[in-house]
């Protein structure tokens, strides 16, 4: 048996979308949808990085409610809990009591009796038992048929008593039938105060990870990339600056203003179609455009797991070449040198992963070896992470010479996860890439 698992009960707002964010967010791996069947609910099952703990998120037609169960190490299965407690709208105890105690009617009653199910913790708890001992004892049989049911959800060794006496005393021939079948389910899993109830048996493995395999994902990822900085306009020589610094937009403003660069356009960021905040100046001699641009963020304010969290520059035109020395020589930004060691010398996997988001960014338009030997490096990391990274990365880059390469993840990486996103690189580099920057060189101007 795991060694601790928690329940988390979403209130009716919550969407499986929601707990998508999330599990982005904290780079939890999807391992398996397994699909509702008129016995079992639809559930989707996602693992943290360590394979230690996973989390399962139910959208159960039986009771008509969503919930995610946590199984796992316990301080892992913890963290994870909490995380989900502090960031979803999620039913407490004063809730579900409130629920039961203002209940008028029996659907009111089976809609709390459900709640409070699976809002209960795994092992007894007396304020809860109060609660299902008041709605087993309401005098529509319905209602006390839906409590036994949702009995089912907690398995405390404390309901035996109950349903033994309801088993035999209860007016209804359904609702006694009801308690025999949950006292059956009792006898057989052998449930009691040192074998209490468990949602998974020894029987689960982790299983090799794999992203959820639907359109939205796979929008999310061609469209980030889109967003890149090798599918934009080509039609002028290009050039990229990565700052070190993330507070830097007024200094840099103030910078362009002093310089004599004329401001032609700027916009927000637009999480709908998943465009970045972006300022674009020319300069006096109306031969370069300089992009600045933050790019670190994706709905609902979630980062992006491959995000670039500080700001960047692409400098295109006749020019670029001497705008970004004298950029250079008043900011702090990295050089080529920097993260190409960054790559090479990282000191884990979550500092291997920044620096392969920072070389994505920072590469140049033509091809490099430097940068390709990098990246075919981290291909073969041990961690699935990096190895997403590095895909990801390629497909921003989106030098030809990476298509081999491709080719041979989509078909052998031992994770199922780099192949579906290497397969979805694959159609990035064959897609005509989209112009994303604000378009300032052709005069064409943009009213944000």
């Amino acid at each position: 048996m795991k060694s601790s698992w928690l329940r988390v009960a979403l209130k009716e707002n919550v969407s499986e979308s929601d707990f998508d964010q999330i599990a982005l967010k904290y780079r939890w791996l999807w391992l398996e949808d397994v699909p509702p069947t008129p016995e079992q609910p639809y559930e989707i099952i996602r693992t943290t990085r360590s394979n230690k703990t996973s989390i399962h998120y139910f959208d159960d037609h039986l009771i008509n409610a969503r919930y995610i169960i946590v199984d796992g190490v316990e301080e892992e299965a913890h963290n994870v809990y909490e995380k989900l407690c502090s960031e979803l709208d999620i039913y407490k105890y004063e809730d579900v009591d409130y629920l039961v105690n203002n209940a008028t009617n029996p659907e009111s009653y089976i809609h709390a009796i459900y709640r409070v199910a699976v809002s209960a913790p795994s092992t007894y708890e007396p304020s809860y038992f109060r609660l299902f001992e008041k709605v087993l004892a309401f005098p529509n049989s319905k209602v006390r048929d839906a409590a036994i049911l949702a009995i089912g959800y907690v398995g405390w060794p404390e309901f035996r008593g109950i349903l033994q006496q309801m088993e035999k005393t209860d007016t209804d021939s359904n609702v006694r039938k009801s308690a025999a079948v949950m006292l059956d389910g009792y006898k057989r899993f052998n449930i009691s105060s040192e074998n209490p109830i468990q949602p998974f048996s020894d029987s689960y493995n982790s299983k090799d990870t794999k992203i959820k395999n639907d359109e939205t994902i796979k929008e999310n990822f061609l469209t980030h990339n889109e967003n890149g900085r090798h599918s934009i306009l080509k039609d002028y020589p290009q050039q990229t600056v990565v700052f070190k610094n993330v507070a830097i937009k007024q200094k840099f403003i103030a910078f362009a203003s002093n310089n004599g660069w004329e401001l032609k356009a700027s916009r927000e960021v637009d999480i709908e179609n998943y465009l970045p905040l972006e300022i674009a100046w020319v300069t006096p001699d109306k031969q370069t455009a300089i992009h600045y641009i933050e790019d670190w963020y994706l709905e609902d304010g979630t980062l992006y797991p491959f995000s670039l969290k500080t700001p960047f520059l692409i400098i295109e035109g006749d020019n670029l070449k001497k705008v970004a020395q004298h950029v250079k020589s008043f900011f702090d930004t990295y050089s080529d040198e920097e993260i190409l060691q960054w790559v090479e010398t990282a000191s884990n996997s979550e500092d291997l992963i920044e620096a392969i988001v920072h070389l994505a960014y920072a590469a140049p338009i033509q091809f490099d070896s430097r940068y390709f030997s990098c990246l075919q490096l981290a291909l073969s990391n041990f961690d699935t992470w990096v190895r997403l990274a590095a895909v990801w990365a390629i497909g921003c880059i989106g030098w030809q010479e990476f298509q081999d390469v491709l080719e041979k993840k989509s078909e052998t990486d031992s994770s199922y996860d780099v192949r579906l996103q290497a397969s979805q690189m694959l159609e990035v580099f064959d897609a005509i890439g989209e112009n994303r920057l604000l378009n300032v060189l052709d005069f064409q101007l943009i009213n944000i």
